[in-house]
């Protein structure tokens, strides 16, 4: 454990052909808010050689956390175009929460101007709302699609993940898209000891919702970006930006993370998910066999072995609007009652 209190190191402890294992250096009184030192990201691909790319995952998990503590980042090796864009995402923090400092103190050894020149796109897809829409509107790229295991889905709930590995393999032989890239997230952070310390600084959000998932999401395809030949990855947007609500999944942060000469791109941020719904339904009418089902439940499934559970918050808002929309939900992956969700909404 380093003794300089203000710093944060972080570094590659191991690389093997389709996973990078990080160490991070800690001071005490940061050690609460880490449930392990170690952790990896896995690919079912091989991942680069560059270190000023691999570690960029590693900072963006550490950075909200080093910059609400006044901490000092430092690693090897980084890219030179992700490290000038962490000082525009420090200014952008600060302005959706002004108790968050705005000087991000980032300290590498030496910085690299990397350049990819990449002709291929990619496109984050949960099998969610969202990401679905944002599939149909760039499915004519035929774009890598990146689905993440270690998020919404834990690491334990290998049915979920592995129901979840073959909706996105439908979904990709059925648009004709490039390939499925599958991402295994290790998360060192304590989240719920994050969102109970900071809950002030927060305003009230939760830690990954608030701070994290915009900042390191975007940065796990830094690892395969060259070998992908990446020019541009597309991501879904939780908020429209005509709504100023302090979140991190949203377009004024997902961009903020570009590296190389690689841009991460959310051009869906001007739509609400009604109206999300309501494009989904034309697509729907418009080529039935290019339907696809929608993941959207946020409860774990380990006996149902089911997608949604069609009970939680998440799918019965999915399964509302879907409805409103005009789309009939047992269509879309839920299975609906639709006398007794009528009878509900009565009382």
């Amino acid at each position: 454990m380093s003794n300089e209190l203000n710093f944060v190191f972080v570094k590659i402890k191991k690389l093997s052909q389709n996973k990078v294992t990080y160490m991070i250096d800690i001071s005490k009184d940061l050690e609460r808010y880490f449930i392990k030192r170690e952790f990896s990201l896995g690919y079912n691909i091989p991942v680069s050689k560059k270190t000023e790319l691999l570690l960029i995952p590693a900072v963006s998990i550490i950075l909200p956390l080093a910059l609400i503590k006044r901490k000092r980042i430092k690693v090897s090796l980084l890219d030179e175009n992700f490290y000038l864009n962490t000082l525009r995402l420090s200014e952008l923090l600060h302005d959706m929460y002004p108790l968050i400092p705005s000087d991000v103190k980032l300290q590498p050894g030496r910085m690299v101007h990397t350049r990819i020149r990449g002709q291929n796109v990619g496109l984050f897809y949960s099998g969610g709302l969202d990401s679905t829409l944002l599939l149909y509107s760039h499915r004519d790229e035929k774009p890598y699609l990146f689905t993440i295991w270690g998020t919404d889905i834990p690491l334990q709930e290998r049915r979920t993940w592995f129901n979840t590995q073959m909706l996105t393999l439908k979904a990709c032989q059925k648009l004709r898209c490039r390939g499925n890239i599958f991402i295994r997230f290790e998360n060192p952070l304590n989240m719920k000891m994050l969102t109970e310390d900071f809950r002030t600084e927060l305003r009230g959000n939760s830690w990954w919702e608030g701070v994290q998932a915009g900042v390191t999401l975007p940065s796990l395809i830094a690892p395969v970006a060259d070998s992908l030949n990446l020019r541009t990855v597309y991501i879904a947007s939780d908020i429209p930006s005509k709504f100023k609500i302090p979140w991190s999944n949203v377009r004024e942060v997902y961009e903020v993370i570009s590296f190389a000469d690689v841009k991460v791109v959310c051009d869906d941020y001007n739509l609400t998910r009604m109206e999300k719904a309501r494009r989904l339904r034309e697509i729907y009418s418009a080529n039935i066999a290019l339907r696809l089902e929608l993941r959207s439940c946020t409860t774990i499934l380990k006996k149902l072995g089911k997608l949604n559970c069609n009970h939680c918050e998440k799918c019965v808002r999915t399964i509302l609007e879907l409805w409103l929309a005009g789309i009939d939900p047992n269509e879309a992956g839920f299975e609906v009652n639709f006398f007794r969700l009528t009878t509900n909404l009565g009382e």
